[in-house]
């Protein structure tokens, strides 16, 4: 029976930023190649969903969005109760009939390179603060995990993760790991490491090939470098660099980053969940990371705002704009002149304005779908930037010109 397979494969680098592609391919039992069936390029963002959807999109706005995201990352409690597997759930990938036009053929070759990769994770991608938890308890077979999340805690025995993780079937496993707050004490911080260890191992005895390992520790050196030289012994596809995005300013995520890279090798694919304003994506991406996810672009659209800033140094815009300003009430501009999202090709900031002014949920659906747009073209930009030799200088524009300016 045919089985999945993560590879990344580098293309270009500038410094430690690099740029590269993520592949999820079928392989046989013997480990040989039988084709690819989807592929991403790096650096990228993975949306994030809630009840197997981007939150906010129908189904013809997602399908436009994976021209330039084909990837959402998924909390496996949400299809836990399914039984039929990750993609029949959501109507992507492979199985994606229910959504497909009467009369168009099964994708074949090239056109499925492009339908939607699932990652799957026990963290809220959407609410990140609600961490996946392990509770003071004895590492052991009978362990049980404490997955908190919007609708409070689920009891979660390894067994059980393991079985769901398998029996979801997704493109691309986060391991169940321990995440700690960066303010916590040392014990918890190596507890984190060894809970972690524990449950990759078990899962690693039913799934291989496309398991992603957690790499934990927090705040303290040396259990995130013991947390990396034992994950990079495993046989996993990848690597999720946990604990991000808790308590923690800009300096203190690169120190942790610097601390965790050397121990991992280079040729596989590196995850950050957790952090996600333009500062902090720029500053791991400098570093050496390959996939970000976080809830920023729908949380900046919740508070009325859209971010319309540019990298290029010719185009004179500021970070964001708030729509709920009566500036813009009478506004017949578009969110963003120039912009080619849903929201901007058919409504005006006057519409966005009022829609905010009367409480109208339309107006988080306009701005979610214009931010996450506008947060994947600034991937493109990137990834193009790396490719021409010409990061460190598309860096250092994009932090002279909004680095005061933007209220993060």
């Amino acid at each position: 029976m045919p089985m999945r397979k993560v590879e990344w494969t580098p293309s270009v680098t500038e410094g430690e930023a690099r740029t590269g592609c993520l592949s999820i391919v079928r392989v046989d039992e013997q480990g040989n190649h039988i084709d690819r069936i989807k592929k991403i390029d790096t650096p990228c963002f993975f949306l994030g969903s809630r009840a197997g959807a981007p939150p906010n999109f129908t189904v013809d706005i997602w399908n436009e969005f994976k021209k330039k995201c084909n990837a959402v990352q998924i909390e496996a409690e949400t299809i836990s109760q399914f039984g039929r597997g990750i993609h029949d759930f959501i109507a992507v990938g492979e199985k994606q009939n229910n959504f497909r036009p009467r009369g168009k053929p099964e994708a074949t070759g090239e056109e499925r390179l492009t339908e939607t990769a699932i990652y799957l994770s026990f963290r809220d991608p959407l609410n990140y603060n609600s961490i996946c938890n392990v509770d003071g308890l004895a590492v052991s077979n009978d362990a049980f995990s404490f997955v908190v999340r919007q609708r409070g805690k689920m009891k979660l025995t390894t067994h059980q993760g393991v079985k769901l993780l398998k029996d979801l079937d997704g493109d691309l496993i986060e391991s169940i790991s321990m995440d700690v707050p960066y303010h916590v004490t040392s014990k918890k911080m190596r507890r984190s490491v060894d809970v972690s260890i524990h449950i990759l191992d078990k899962i690693l005895e039913s799934n291989t090939g496309n398991v992603l390992g957690v790499i934990q520790g927090g705040s303290d050196e040396r259990s995130r470098t013991v947390s990396a030289k034992e994950t990079a012994k495993r046989n996993v596809c990848g690597f999720v660099l946990g604990s991000f995005g808790l308590g923690e300013d800009l300096s203190q995520q690169s120190q942790m980053i610097r601390w965790i890279l050397p121990h991992i090798p280079a040729e596989k694919v590196r995850f950050i969940p957790g952090i996600g304003t333009p500062l902090q994506i720029l500053e791991a991406v400098s570093l050496g990371c390959d996939v970000f996810n976080s809830d920023y672009p729908h949380l900046i659209g919740e508070y009325g705002q859209a971010i319309i800033f540019s990298t290029d140094a010719s185009v004179d815009r500021p970070y964001k704009i708030n729509l709920r300003d009566r500036k813009f009430q009478l506004d017949q501009e578009p969110i963003l002149k120039g912009c080619t999202c849903y929201g901007c090709q058919n409504h005006t900031r006057a519409y966005v304005c009022h829609l905010l002014a009367t409480h109208e949920m339309l107006a988080n659906v306009l701005l979610s779908v214009h931010n996450c747009w506008h947060y994947l073209e600034f991937f493109r930009e990137m990834r193009e930037s790396i490719g021409r030799g010409g990061f460190n200088r598309f860096k250092e524009t994009f932090l002279e010109r909004y680095y005061s300016k933007a209220e993060e």
